[in-house]
């Protein structure tokens, strides 16, 4: 068994109870890691971890106001349940292919999504007018986010002292998607009377971002405490 206090919460055995507004949280996590030599000059190696976290808050008030022969009463409820999951992968794999050269390629992903259910409930009365409003509603939200990036990584260095080439070339993508639902009843009580107005609300969004970069550099000594260098950056 474990126990741990941060930020005002406890935690016991990945449950957390309190803190940072999330009621009670339970986290749990896992992963691999994978070396291997296929050859004398090929390695590989592969890191594999996923993580899931589930939320659940809910939060009630009744409070009552006193104003000379009325009293004003306002209820509120709001509650939360989330589950998030997330997937990291990334590799090393390195080849030497001569005595004086290396190629390395890293790949690297990153897969997360969750799904939020959100309610929110107000009513407001008084002793003589009863009723006067109330407000009823849910949010529903999903999300998910895939980033990746592959890295390819040369390094020479010729027979020739003081002669060296590097060059990297990396690409990266990030995309992102969320909807979120809204769904509300608002209820004004007019001498009794109640009076409706529904929202009903989609709201999409999507982003997603691309980005190449390679770099190339050239280095030569000369004179034995020289060295001249040529470098070349390039980005789409």
């Amino acid at each position: 068994n474990s126990v741990n206090t941060s930020g005002g919460a406890l935690s016991m055995n990945g449950i957390s109870f309190g803190g940072g507004n999330k009621g009670l949280q339970r986290s749990s996590g896992g992963g691999f890691n994978l070396n291997h030599e296929l050859r004398k000059n090929l390695s590989i190696n592969f890191q594999y971890f996923v993580r899931g976290v589930k939320n659940n808050f809910e939060q009630r008030n009744n409070l009552i106001h006193y104003f000379k022969d009325t009293t004003l009463y306002n209820r509120s409820i709001s509650s939360q349940d989330e589950l998030s999951n997330s997937h990291l992968l990334t590799g090393n794999i390195v080849w030497k292919i001569d005595p004086t050269s290396t190629l390395t390629y890293r790949p690297s992903f990153t897969i997360s999504n969750s799904i939020s259910n959100e309610r929110g409930f107000v009513e407001v009365s008084d002793n003589h007018a009863g009723l006067h409003n109330k407000i009823d509603q849910k949010i529903f939200t999903t999300a998910e986010m895939l980033n990746q990036s592959h890295t390819l990584y040369l390094n020479k260095k010729y027979r020739r002292k003081g002669k060296t080439l590097i060059a990297t070339t990396t690409y990266t993508s990030e995309k992102n998607k969320s909807d979120l639902y809204n769904n509300g009843r608002f209820t004004i009580y007019d001498i009794g009377m109640p009076q409706d107005s529904v929202i009903n609300h989609l709201r999409a969004w999507t982003a997603e971002r691309n980005r190449s970069l390679t770099n190339i550099n050239f280095t030569q000594t000369f004179l034995k405490k020289h060295s001249l260098s040529f470098t070349h950056e390039l980005e789409l």
